[in-house]
């Protein structure tokens, strides 16, 4: 049989996130917000985030979806009585803030540079992430 495609999480398995600190993360992403008008406290603010992610995580379940990351801030914040698009400059730079320190925290996987090269040699290879950063 044919191999059509090989799918396989980006997330420790191609690289670790050992010494990622998400508090840190929430806490830029919250900053940002501030900074750009969006006024909520910090501790109304992520728990609602929580339930938000954690309702998001279901949906994604039960679909096999992966939402982007600027719909779970949106929510939050339609959540909380603000109406943004997920598109929208102000969560988009949230998002940078709260993916910066992510991205720099990525550690390579030992194995994953043999693997991948080894899959580039025989396959065409892509790369899909819900994450929007400008910064990826």
């Amino acid at each position: 049989m044919r191999v059509k495609a090989i799918l396989f999480d980006f997330g420790d398995t191609l690289v670790s996130f050992e010494g990622f600190d998400y508090e840190a993360s929430l806490t830029a992403l919250h900053q940002t917000l501030r900074e750009n008008g969006i006024i909520v406290p910090y501790e109304e603010f992520r728990k609602t985030y929580f339930k938000v992610r954690d309702q998001l995580y279901r949906e994604g379940d039960s679909s096999f979806r992966e939402f982007d990351f600027r719909v779970r801030v949106s929510r939050t914040l339609s959540e909380l009585g603000f109406s943004l698009n997920s598109t929208d400059p102000k969560i988009v730079r949230s998002v940078e803030a709260f993916m910066y320190p992510l991205i720099k925290s990525l550690k390579l996987e030992k194995h994953a540079p043999m693997v991948l090269q080894d899959l580039k040699q025989r396959y065409a290879c892509m790369h899909c992430q819900p994450y929007a950063s400008s910064r990826v």
